[in-house]
């Protein structure tokens, strides 16, 4: 009967691929226990259902599959790695790909010339996570020199980690125009994250060059993207709210900043609370703002908390620290602004980026509120010539 069963599934996967419906295709390949059946259609089928904004499925699906069956070729390994790197989940992105190499290489199995410059593609992407554009850079040229010229999906996210190295470089108008063509490429080719990741590139840089309307209604365009491809999902489309409530704030629209803030929040799930700290140090300015502070409290501290437990990038941290500055300021809590002082670090020699401008403006409010102005006075002359 349980054979029966199994056969009755299997035959269920193979009329539902037929139907051009994979996933009521893996759902009875999983019923049946058939790993070989459910890798074929991971194999043809996984890329159209992550452009769909199907991780968590796919992401289930794959991490039942027996190591064999996995790394009987790179392109599983792979598709685990950018499934990752798609729901946030950086730290993990470079341990799956170095996991991947071994695991292929105990198999005698060699990347092609192609499939290195996959892997060089996502690996530039985990650089430039980490804060490293130089070797962000070599990888993604490596990549865009050794890929498929039909392999437009590792094209495209190597293209944009160009622009972001030219983000974080300081180089704005470069960086623009890779986001605006990765943004081409990406729905020429129906890669709607990775549009959709481009257009909040996009907006960001815009931002850093001080075009604050130009950036917000690009944001519209994003969300148009988003509702049309159903990519609300995704937990690139917290990046969206969270992007709009900074405008708001900016903008002193106290009530959109909040409501953007946990709209955001809300697209999250709950095992993703280090994800939390931008939309926290949000609302902290909120409430800051309103004179709300008892309320503004509860988020200062629920961002120091996460600050102590995670590994976080040089903007996240300066973007917090901000709101913790500013409260302190209106608490006068100025011992916490001293302690604060001693530990962080000093500004960048070349600060040619809204993050490092952004800490190096924080050190000058702390300095200032400690009344050192001489060394806030260097500080903002040193901000400046960056600039």
């Amino acid at each position: 009967l349980a054979q029966s069963s199994k056969q009755l599934h299997k035959d269920a996967a193979r009329a539902w691929l037929k139907h051009d419906n994979p996933q009521q295709a893996l759902f009875h390949a999983q019923r049946a226990k058939d790993s070989t059946l459910t890798a074929e259609i991971l194999l043809a089928h996984g890329w159209h259902m992550f452009n769909q904004g199907e991780l968590a499925n796919l992401e289930t699906t794959i991490s039942q599959l027996q190591p064999d069956t996995l790394y009987q070729s790179p392109r599983l390994p792979l598709l685990r790695a950018w499934l990752a790197q798609s729901q946030h989940s950086y730290d993990q992105v470079g341990d799956l790909l170095a996991q991947a190499l071994i695991e292929l290489k105990q198999r005698n199995i060699e990347l092609t010339l192609a499939e290195q410059g996959e892997f060089n593609a996502l690996r530039a992407q985990v650089a430039i996570n980490q804060n490293n554009p130089e070797l962000a850079l070599q990888l993604a040229e490596n990549a865009l020199e050794q890929l498929d010229p039909r392999n437009y999906r590792s094209r495209i996210v190597a293209t944009s980690v160009i622009g972001e190295v030219n983000h974080v470089l300081g180089h704005l108008d470069r960086a623009l125009a890779m986001m605006q063509q990765a943004e081409r490429m990406a729905r020429q080719y129906h890669v709607y994250p990775q549009a959709l990741w481009s257009l909040l590139q996009q907006s960001e840089i815009l931002i850093a060059q001080g075009h604050i309307q130009s950036a917000f209604e690009l944001l519209d365009s994003a969300d148009q993207l988003a509702d049309k491809q159903h990519l609300q999902q995704l937990p690139l489309y917290e990046f969206l709210q969270r992007i709009r409530s900074q405008i708001y704030w900016r903008w002193n629209h106290l009530d959109l900043a909040e409501e953007f803030a946990h709209k955001g929040l809300n697209v999250l799930p709950k095992y993703c609370q280090s994800k939390y700290l931008q939309s926290y140090a949000i609302l902290a300015r909120v409430h800051i703002s309103r004179g709300e502070l008892d309320k503004a409290g509860r988020y200062i501290d629920l961002c120091g908390e996460l600050i102590d437990q995670s590994d976080y990038h040089a903007d996240w941290i300066a973007n917090a620290n901000f709101s913790q500055l500013l409260y302190w300021q209106a608490k006068g809590l100025n011992s916490q602004v001293e302690q604060w002082l001693q530990q962080s670090q000093p500004v960048a020699d070349n600060a040619c980026n809204h993050f490092t401008q952004s800490h190096g403006r924080n050190l000058a409010r702390a300095y200032m509120l400690t009344e050192n102005y001489s060394q806030a006075l260097q500080i903002l002359d040193h901000l400046q010539q960056a600039a």
